[in-house]
């Protein structure tokens, strides 16, 4: 009797389904194509926002929308980029701004609004940043150097401002000027030749490094808030109403490092402000009351003159020590 092929089967039923499967895959390639990868085109950040560049200056702006430097510029006897339009922005990326006075840096022209000003910087002007009229609202100076101008390195009339991340020094006036209900956060301010920030009505001064300016290093009125600052060798010129921070009517002035400033470490003006967990060291005076009707509590003191002068008709709160 002749001998079954075991293997026979298997190889055959094997051969049957690659040839249907192979059958199969020619008709679906002959029947739909392969498609091509798809091709994903990344968008130009001109594509997303439409800007339009700086090339020279003096440059008017007279027209909403976003601008940028092209490379760092000089004005030889004029502003440099004066803004005629509301809601503009304008990037420095990284690039300078170098003038001569009396001129200003960057001049908002009339009442402006909503308008931004970023990374770069501004040297040698009359004023760096300048909005001189009251009905300015809204506008954003972020990431800027602003140094040795004549006058205020950044003053902003109006309401509503943000100032944040800069260094503003050597200018021959104020460092910071800005008007009410703004927010000034984050900036490093020195070597001014007046105050090194200036503020009045609501605004918030906060996280600030404030060292050797020759007027107050910060100075506010009239409910605003000053917290979470250091605030070190101020009020070189000595003046007897000011210290390194000086309050008038109505503030909040808390957690704040105050060391080594002329006259006070904090010079209270007038009435309705508070005084809280401040550490204040190395002044004449670390507290000087110049009127009644303000609180103090927790503060901490150390190697003052005095830690607390013309305290009578104030409130003390728990707290206060020296060490």
């Amino acid at each position: 009797m002749k001998k079954r092929n075991k293997r026979t089967g298997p190889v055959m039923l094997a051969t049957t389904v690659f040839a249907l499967v192979a059958l199969s895959l020619s008709a679906v390639s002959e029947e739909e194509p392969a498609m091509a990868p798809l091709q994903l085109a990344a968008a130009t950040l001109e594509e997303v926002e439409p800007r339009t560049p700086i090339s020279a200056v003096p440059y008017t702006i007279v027209a909403p929308g976003s601008y940028y430097l092209t490379a760092s510029l000089a004005a030889a006897n004029s502003d440099g980029i004066i803004i005629s339009a509301d809601d503009v922005t304008v990037d420095f990326r990284g690039f300078g701004l170098v003038g001569v006075r009396p001129h200003r840096g960057v001049l908002l022209n009339g009442a402006r609004r909503n308008v931004e000003i970023r990374n770069g910087s501004i040297r040698g002007f009359g004023r760096g940043i300048y909005a001189q009229e009251r009905a300015n609202d809204g506008h954003r100076i972020i990431n800027m150097r602003v140094v040795d101008n004549e006058g205020a390195g950044i003053y902003l009339n109006g309401s509503f401002h943000l100032v944040k991340d800069c260094t503003v020094s050597g200018n021959a006036d104020s460092g910071i000027f800005a008007y009410t209900t703004s927010i000034i956060t984050g900036n490093n301010v020195y070597f001014n030749a007046g105050d090194g920030i200036w503020t009045y009505l609501g605004a918030t001064v906060t996280h600030n490094t404030v060292n050797a300016n020759d007027g107050a290093g910060i100075y506010v009125s009239n409910y605003c808030t000053v917290r979470d600052n250091t605030v070190v060798t101020n009020n070189l010129i000595n003046d007897p109403m000011l210290g390194g921070i000086r309050i008038s009517d109505d503030c909040f002035v808390k957690n704040n490092t105050v060391g080594g400033n002329g006259r006070a470490g904090i010079f209270v003006q007038r009435s309705g402000n508070a005084l809280e967990e401040n550490l204040i060291t190395d002044s004449p005076s670390g507290v000087f009351f110049n009127t009644r009707g303000n609180y103090y509590a927790n503060n901490r003191f150390s190697g003052n003159g005095t830690d607390l002068m013309n305290t009578r008709g104030n409130k003390r709160g728990a707290g206060n020590g020296s060490f």
